[in-house]
């Protein structure tokens, strides 16, 4: 009985292992991506907060930019802020609160990379991949590394 202890304990700390190489892989892909979206379009000074954790989510939302939300105009900050916050609150709560803090999670997560994503140059209608993106985060991380080196576009303007 012992052996399959040591055995399962053993298979357990490999697939943790695993885990947590995957995790931060992720990590360093969606900080890199952010870093150089962010000194392509004239951030330099700010690019070095995508490496920051937790300040990265928050990232989004200064380079989306300011967005009309159900025809209120919404600073970026404020989005980033939030970004930033409702996924530190849904760990924290439980219940039917939880439903409704991640689903607010997910409204804001949406707006702000739907914002973001209207902004890349090589970036199509991004209402679907803005859906996918805000609930499951290995879709944002994935696109938002492919399209690092967009330059953002405004009204059709470049803005560099």
């Amino acid at each position: 009985m012992d052996n399959a202890l040591q055995t399962i304990f053993a298979v357990g700390g490999v697939i943790l292992f695993i885990v947590f190489a995957i995790l931060i892989a992720l990590y360093v892909i969606e900080s890199l991506a952010l870093y150089t979206l962010a000194k392509n379009n004239g951030h330099q000074d700010k690019a070095v907060l995508a490496w920051i954790p937790f300040v990265n989510q928050g990232f989004y939302g200064f380079l989306a930019g300011d967005q009309d939300i159900f025809g209120n105009r919404v600073q970026g900050m404020i989005l980033g802020v939030l970004m930033i916050i409702f996924p530190i609150v849904t760990a924290r709560v439980s219940g039917f609160l939880f439903y409704i803090v991640a689903i607010c999670g997910i409204t804001v997560a949406y707006f702000t990379l739907n914002g973001l994503y209207k902004k890349m140059r090589n970036s199509s209608d991004p209402t679907v991949i803005a859906v996918l993106s805000a609930i499951i985060p290995l879709i944002r991380i994935i696109y938002v590394f492919i399209h690092r080196n967009d330059i953002f576009e405004e009204d059709g303007v470049v803005v560099e």
